[in-house]
């Protein structure tokens, strides 16, 4: 597959071989191109250990600005990497965008850790539909 792909994370994406050593390719964050999910309220559900609980209810969309470079990426056929609640939403008002809506996939077989235990990359997207 032969695409433009748009990172719309705000970090960059590394992918890594299947050992985990050596970076194939990196995706780098286009600060444009963040999708921040707008909603239209956030519940508060108390707290757990000291630290606020919350959920937030009806995603409400993008702004203007990037629901236009959405339905542009739409049109071109492009590929966005995108968190999976961005995709949710996305997927949601533009449903014939599957198979063009990827995210890193943070699961156990995919995840490149360093020492510390956090994500450096992945060897692998998943597809949102």
């Amino acid at each position: 597959m032969s695409a433009t792909v748009y990172n719309c994370t705000p970090h960059d994406i590394h992918v890594y071989d299947t050992n985990g050593k050596t970076i194939l390719h990196t995706f780098p964050r286009n600060l444009d191109w963040t999708l921040r999910v707008i909603t239209k309220e956030q519940k508060d559900l108390g707290t757990f250990q000291g630290v606020p609980l919350v959920s937030r209810q009806d995603p409400n969309g993008f702004s203007d600005e990037q629901t236009a470079l959405i339905e542009q990426a739409h049109r071109d056929q492009s590929v966005l990497l995108t968190s999976g609640y961005a995709a949710e939403v996305i997927l949601e008002k533009w449903p014939d965008f599957a198979g063009q809506v990827f995210g890193p996939d943070s699961g156990p077989s995919s995840a490149v850790r360093n020492d510390r235990g956090q994500i450096i990359g992945v060897r692998r997207f998943e597809v949102h539909k």
